[in-house]
């Protein structure tokens, strides 16, 4: 995203905003801008987090996450081998993320840093379920302050796939009457999502929330409109009620687990 036009939002924002998220759908240390982003969404006191797979991480950024007063970073680690990791993290590297990891977790000490809270984040699938407790040891050899496991999202999972947990507790979908893939969790035509944020996407579109991948609804264009325009828009409006009426006539809602 080009800097004036995340000043613009954060400029018109900021009375209202509690937490800005620094990722999309990519990796967000790839922005050369990105401190300098969080550092002002901090300065306007919002609450600032992002999410990295560490393959960038070094100790310069480290060093300018820190400065930039990020309150919050998630390092995905999704196994505690290379064999393992590499089955999700294509052509990453294990080790590079652990030492981003330390890297950060020492210049936090050297300069006497609370933040950011570093969270790790472990996406069980059928190649690492089984290494549970060795990222338990490795987060806290890492130093991290929490370690989550999230269950996977797939595509077309109605029957199966390949890299899905042998344990059903690490799926977030189980097997129906006719032996085919739902998410356990009953899909209920209300979305908080759609009233608590949005995402901006790198061209200026508002979206209803992360799970538009594709930006096939989007409210408007904060290049266009002011963002507060494009949340109050007709097809933001119109959306809304389409969810609160029949939310499974999305495609993107029948493999949401919010």
């Amino acid at each position: 995203m080009e800097f004036d036009l995340f000043k613009k939002l954060i400029d018109e924002l900021k009375p209202n905003l509690l937490h800005a998220i620094f990722y999309f759908q990519g990796e967000p240390l790839l922005s050369r801008q990105l401190p300098e982003m969080i550092q002002y969404a901090h300065n306007a006191k919002i609450y600032t987090s992002t999410s990295t797979n560490a393959q960038l991480l070094n100790k310069e950024m480290a060093e300018k996450l820190i400065l930039s007063g990020l309150d919050k970073l998630i390092i995905s680690i999704d196994g505690s081998t290379q064999e393992a990791y590499q089955t999700y993290r294509v052509g990453g590297n294990l080790q590079r993320a652990i030492e981003g990891a330390k890297q950060l977790a020492e210049l936090k000490k050297q300069l006497n840093a609370v933040n950011p809270f570093v969270e790790i984040q472990c996406l069980l699938l059928n190649s690492n379920e089984h290494q549970i407790q060795e990222m338990k040891n490795l987060a806290k050899k890492l130093g991290a302050d929490k370690l989550t496991f999230k269950t996977a999202q797939f595509y077309n999972f109605e029957n199966g796939n390949e890299l899905m947990p042998n344990n059903s507790k690490h799926s977030r979908y189980k097997k129906d009457k006719n032996g085919k893939y739902v998410l356990k969790k009953q899909l209920k035509n209300h979305c908080k999502r759609l009233w608590t944020g949005a995402v901006v996407t790198t061209e200026g579109n508002v979206l209803s929330c992360c799970f538009d991948k594709d930006h096939s609804f989007s409210f408007g264009n904060v290049n266009e409109n002011r963002f507060i325009e494009c949340w109050h828009s007709e097809k933001a409006s119109h959306f809304r009620k389409n969810i609160l009426t029949n939310r499974k006539q999305f495609e993107m809602c029948r493999n949401c687990t919010s």
